[in-house]
């Protein structure tokens, strides 16, 4: 329930200030952007079957999204878009217990 109340206050003031880009679909509600983009990935990976084509592609998950950022970067983000301060020091103790893990699957 927590984690649901940081993720609307979040995305209402990125709603609000005018933040979130248009081009962003996946991340905005209501919005068939992540599923129009796995669907257009399934067709390509199709034809490429069919074509006898090589193809590389990488997935990154939503809750690893930020892996690749140094989270001070984030948290320095978070502060100039004038995300609540309460809000801040609850990612700021959550980032500290976060660990990545990395898989690879191969055909």
């Amino acid at each position: 329930i927590l984690t649901a109340a940081i993720s609307n206050r979040l995305y209402n003031h990125l709603q609000k200030s005018g933040i979130l880009t248009d081009k962003q679909k996946g991340c905005r509600r209501a919005s068939r952007g992540c599923k129009d983009q796995l669907f257009i990935s399934n067709m390509i990976v199709s034809m490429v079957k069919k074509l006898k084509r090589k193809l590389g592609m990488a997935w990154i998950g939503y809750k690893k999204a930020f892996d690749s950022v140094p989270y001070f970067l984030i948290l320095a983000a978070m502060r100039i878009y004038r995300v609540s301060p309460t809000i801040i020091q609850v990612m700021e103790a959550t980032m500290k217990k976060w660990k990545s893990e990395m898989l690879l699957f191969t055909q």
